[in-house]
């Protein structure tokens, strides 16, 4: 509950820039994305789960 719930929402709008840039979605459809996004967060009664993080480390 809380704050903790909105952390996929803060991160995609962390990537919403990005995303823009490349091409890979619309104002609009960001808006209506993040607003789903706020929905769930304030909804208690939708359980929001993440999976367990693995980090890679990577050379090129």
């Amino acid at each position: 509950m809380g704050e903790p719930k909105r952390f996929q929402e803060y991160t995609f709008l962390e990537a919403a820039p990005a995303m823009l840039r490349a091409g890979l979605t619309n104002e609009s459809e960001l808006r209506e994305l993040v607003a789903e996004m706020a929905r769930v967060a304030n909804d208690d009664n939708v359980m929001v789960a993440q999976a367990k993080k693995v980090q890679v480390w990577a050379r090129r």
